[in-house]
């Protein structure tokens, strides 16, 4: 028969994951990489929660370099210097409202793009970027808006 290895602070990382820590925050306490916990509750028989922002719990931890340039590439095809291109052609501008957007990619930016395409459109700040996905990308939704509001203004 063979030995095995009991798991190192089994109980504690299973009660951790249990109370809804995510994988990379159970990590940074433990001093390990997120795959190396991953493992640890799959041999301790936990059932994992999966991925995506619906199923698994978000980490709170801030994004690292490496992370955020998987994500870049994962999400966008693009890369830091593609970011800083598109960033230098809009003058560090929101191409709709002109707001500053930050130089570095990360809270107050978002990357438009087209959802059936993937098609990178350009720099947004949020409010932008929340409008645009409210009026569902509709170029005719966003029109009549503009009417709606103009005609509302014209008789004020």
């Amino acid at each position: 028969m063979a030995y095995k290895r009991p798991i190192k602070n089994e109980k504690k990382i299973v009660r951790m994951y249990s109370e809804g820590m995510s994988l990379r925050e159970i990590a940074a306490v433990e001093g390990c990489h997120k795959t190396t916990i991953k493992r640890r509750l799959e041999k301790a028989g936990v059932e994992m929660r999966g991925t995506g922002p619906l199923i698994g719990k978000k980490s709170s931890l801030p994004m690292t370099e490496k992370e955020k340039k998987q994500s870049m590439k994962d999400s966008y095809g693009m890369d830091f210097s593609d970011y800083e291109a598109m960033h230098k052609k809009q003058k560090g501008r929101c191409v709709i409202c002109e707001k500053r957007i930050p130089k570095e990619w990360g809270e107050g930016v978002n990357i438009d793009h087209c959802h059936k395409s993937k098609k990178v459109r350009g720099l947004l700040c949020r409010k932008c970027n929340l409008g645009l996905g409210f009026f569902e990308d509709s170029p005719e939704r966003l029109l009549a808006a503009a009417s709606y509001l103009t005609a509302f203004r014209k008789g004020y």
